[in-house]
């Protein structure tokens, strides 16, 4: 992935594989954050902001814009490495693309639906595919990244809710649940389950099934 994401565990998990090849700058190291606009970079980078990411926002995936320009180059990067079979890596990206821009197509109409609809998330995981089309996150039940929400806090969104008239609660997999499920209570919101990968939740098999659910949670 890259922008920061992984590196907390990473690098020390790369070195202790002892092989260079695939130490970052090595020939079997790829970061895919290097053709994706990464957004919401961090105007101060300080632990007491939370568990920041000084590059940016690093959950771009969820986006399907950005998955051609990644599929594009990681085929780029196997024809380096595997250059004997270059023309198949070419031609699985060339129908790759081709299946993700119709795909495209198909989830900017569904998004129509959505447009400036507003949305409360946990954690900023979807903000690049808010971004995209037009859908508003008023605030995270998170008060900083990595940081439990304060019952201060939580009252503070839960009125901000109430006030701009928002029924949508973006709940991803990992986090905990309860906070989400309190707020609803407190203001007839619904909490929408969306998958952050593909594979985190039942029928997110692959990544045309995991961006039409991104899409379909989002909008519902």
């Amino acid at each position: 992935n890259g922008g920061q994401l992984e590196i907390g565990w990473l690098p020390p998990l790369l070195k202790s594989a002892n092989n260079g090849k695939i130490n970052s700058g090595g020939s079997g190291f790829l970061d895919v954050s290097g053709v994706v606009t990464l957004i919401d970079k961090p105007k101060n980078v300080s632990r007491a902001y939370g568990d920041i990411h000084p590059d940016g926002n690093p959950h771009f995936a969820t986006d399907i814009h950005n998955i051609i320009p990644i599929a594009k180059l990681i085929s780029m990067k196997l024809s380096i490495i595997d250059p004997s079979h270059k023309s198949t890596y070419e031609a699985n990206y060339k129908s790759f693309a081709t299946k993700m821009e119709d795909l495209t197509k198909k989830l900017k109409t569904q998004y129509q639906s959505c447009k400036g609809k507003k949305v409360v998330q946990y954690h900023e995981l979807f903000n690049y595919a808010l971004n995209a089309y037009g859908v508003e996150d008023i605030g995270n039940i998170e008060p900083l990244p990595g940081i439990t929400p304060s019952s201060k806090h939580t009252l503070e969104l839960i009125n901000s809710m109430r006030e701009q008239n928002v029924k949508t609660i973006l709940q991803d997999v990992y986090h905990e649940k309860k906070t989400a499920k309190f707020i609803a209570d407190k203001t007839g919101a619904k909490v929408s389950i969306v998958p952050q990968d593909v594979g985190a939740v039942d029928g997110a098999d692959d990544l045309e099934s995991f961006y039409k659910m991104v899409a379909q949670r989002i909008c519902q």
